[in-house]
């Protein structure tokens, strides 16, 4: 029997636990891209996306309690049975069986709580779980070899699609929020370097990449061409990448806007209350995004734009640089509004 499991990571600088939203019932069939579950952090709210097809289980605990640390096992996804009781799946040893150790953990503390049994969200809250720390002092030295498990560092590097102003800007975001690792650039250009930045190919090497363990990546195709947009979203989905949510700092996400996974928000900007940002969308420097607007997927917003409250834009339009959408317009999909222009 298959399974696979999703993971709270780390999904900003700031939080170590999260509230979860849970919408799906325990022994849904899931497929590659349905939304599994929201997150909130204390930036901005997002979708977890399901990456393996199968039948979920979620752990009971986060249905109880309505929030994770980093590093639980949010749910179990079983590739063959959909008739299980989560229960039985969610047991210590449930929470040991990932392939994935967290950041937190030495080597030696992970193994030693998966070879006697110790669940790993007792040491949640610690910044450093060691060896002495799990064991309370009593084991000096123990094997590292755990022959039921195959166990791999967590694994949180990042490659940006395309080397350009749009990429070095995301490298800006990366390097300030520290929660990303960023390896390199691809991009078709044949060069190897980028402002001393590492390309790795062009998207012909994507799977390559992803069978190296590289999990996330970011498009900066600067959304000159629609076609180009959304060839480049499909290409990195196929190849089994995560978009996440990149936010600048100095960025304002009111607390209950919604940010659908793949979002990109840049200096300076504002989504505001209720408002709602789909997939692998932009919001560039200085724009605003008001109250209970709703923005679609692959929507690239310019620099300085600003968009009223109410309003909604379709998949992959674009609204030019200081434009202006007035109050509860809305704004087909593949529109584009020009650079300061004034839509009523």
């Amino acid at each position: 029997m298959g399974q696979n499991f999703v993971i709270a990571e780390k999904f900003n600088a700031s939080d170590s636990s999260y509230k979860i939203l849970i919408h799906l019932e325990d022994g849904t069939q899931v497929k590659t891209g349905d939304v599994i579950c929201d997150i909130e952090t204390s930036k901005s709210t997002f979708e977890i996306i399901c990456e393996y097809p199968g039948f979920i289980y979620f752990n009971p605990e986060m249905r109880s309690i309505s929030s994770a640390k980093t590093g639980d096992v949010i749910a179990i996804i079983d590739d063959l049975d959909g008739t299980l009781e989560a229960q039985n799946l969610f047991n210590t040893q449930a929470n040991l069986k990932v392939k994935e150790r967290p950041k937190n953990f030495t080597k030696k503390a992970f193994d030693f709580c998966v070879e006697n049994n110790i669940d790993l969200i007792n040491f949640a809250d610690h910044e450093l779980v060691t060896l002495d720390l799990v064991s309370g002092g009593t084991v000096e030295t123990r094997s590292n070899e755990i022959t039921s498990f195959k166990f791999e560092d967590q694994d949180n590097r990042i490659i940006i699609l395309g080397a350009g102003g749009h990429g070095i800007e995301l490298l800006d975001i990366i390097n300030k929020t520290k929660v990303f690792d960023f390896v390199g650039f691809v991009d078709p250009s044949g060069e190897t370097e980028y402002y001393g930045h590492k390309i790795l190919g062009n998207d012909d090497d994507l799977f390559e990449l992803r069978t190296q363990g590289i999990k996330y990546a970011a498009i900066a195709a600067g959304w000159l061409n629609i076609n180009l947009t959304k060839k480049l979203i499909e290409n990195v989905l196929k190849a089994g990448f995560i978009l996440p949510n990149l936010v600048h700092p100095t960025a304002y996400i009111f607390p209950t806007a919604r940010l659908m996974g793949g979002v990109q928000v840049f200096a300076n900007s504002v989504v505001g209350a209720n408002a709602e940002i789909g997939f692998a969308s932009v919001v560039q420097n200085l724009s605003l995004v008001s109250h209970d607007s709703k923005i679609g997927r692959g929507v690239f917003i310019a620099p300085g734009a600003k968009i009223a409250g109410n309003v909604k834009v379709g998949d992959y339009a674009i609204i030019g640089m200081n434009a202006s959408v007035y109050l509860r317009v809305e704004i087909e999909s593949e529109r584009i509004v020009l650079n300061n222009e004034s839509v009523f």
